[in-house]
């Protein structure tokens, strides 16, 4: 699959300042509408109990490689691939208790808002209407007093929005580029991800609807001119024909050999669904220290 040229530019192109490339490019409003989704995002989302019931899959990429017969994922690209026993010791660390509290903690805007503490941090970020409230709700989807809130109106997120797991981790929601973006978004984002001593990853989503668009090269971009950790999601697969998905999921592979601070391997999920939902708990769960699983991943970050 061939890279536009367009595209390969934006990616190439790191003369000017990451956020001033992409509001520069967002401004001009093409890239974004033109492949723009607009569906709505369901604001009851219940995600089903984990996965003991057998009713959806752990992983989604095994439901995918059925449709092909050779891999589209090779084995040297897989490195994070935990048993179901490991899968479901992630999954227990999102249900609350008395002693495990799962909530807000804060919204902030600028860096000198952001909350103090110790806590590992996983952020996600992505462009607007790509369902990160959404993926947030469906991880936290056994702490409804976590109260994450989601809305049908693409760029609904205005600001930093941090939940604490226990006194394990904390998730951040972070506003989406593109459509809606805050006025603030560049000072919010920046600050944020270049302050964090404790940010143990970044989840970048994409919409497995549409693939990686002109919009998500600069996402990509920003991660790679600030050497930050990060892993790349497809959300949405409940929405999208097994053809479509593919294609999208190959288009991101394409762009991954490209992307030296992004783990080889990317996630599939739907937040509608719940699935992929319970493998990406376990991978947070292990990023922020809280589930050992030996991959390959701990060689190359």
């Amino acid at each position: 699959m061939k890279v536009c040229s367009r595209c390969y530019g934006l990616l190439q192109n790191r003369r000017r300042p990451l956020l001033a490339r992409m509001f520069h490019s967002l401004s001009q409003g093409s890239s974004f509408n033109k492949h723009s989704t607009h569906g709505n995002i369901n604001s009851g989302i219940t995600p089903p109990k984990f996965i003991s019931q057998h009713t959806i899959s752990l992983n989604p990429l095994q439901n995918l490689q059925k449709h092909v017969s050779v891999p589209i994922l090779p084995a040297d690209k897989i490195s994070f691939s935990p048993t179901e026993d490991q899968i479901y010791q992630g999954h227990k660390l999102f249900i609350p208790s008395v002693t495990h509290k799962i909530e807000h903690l804060k919204s902030a805007v600028y860096e000198d808002q952001l909350p103090e503490h110790d806590l590992p941090e996983v952020a996600f970020i992505g462009r607007s209407n790509v369902g990160k409230s959404s993926l947030i709700k469906a991880i936290l989807g056994e702490a409804p007093e976590a109260r994450v809130r989601v809305s049908k109106t693409p760029g609904h997120t205005k600001v930093l929005n941090f939940f604490t797991v226990g006194k394990q981790l904390c998730l951040v929601d972070m506003p989406g580029y593109g459509f809606h973006m805050p006025e603030h978004y560049e000072k919010s984002v920046e600050g944020f991800l270049s302050s964090r001593k404790k940010l143990s990853r970044v989840i970048f989503l994409v919409d497995g609807t549409v693939g990686v668009t002109p919009t998500d090269v600069t996402g990509l971009n920003m991660m790679e001119e600030m050497s930050l950790p990060y892993i790349i999601v497809l959300t949405k697969i409940d929405k999208s024909k097994p053809a479509v998905l593919l294609k999208n999921f190959m288009s991101v592979r394409k762009y991954i050999d490209q992307l030296p601070a992004c783990l080889q391997q990317p996630f599939l999920v739907s937040s509608l669904t719940g699935e992929g939902v319970e493998l990406l708990q376990a991978f947070i769960a292990h990023v922020t220290g809280h589930l050992d699983v030996r991959t390959s991943e701990e060689h190359n970050h």
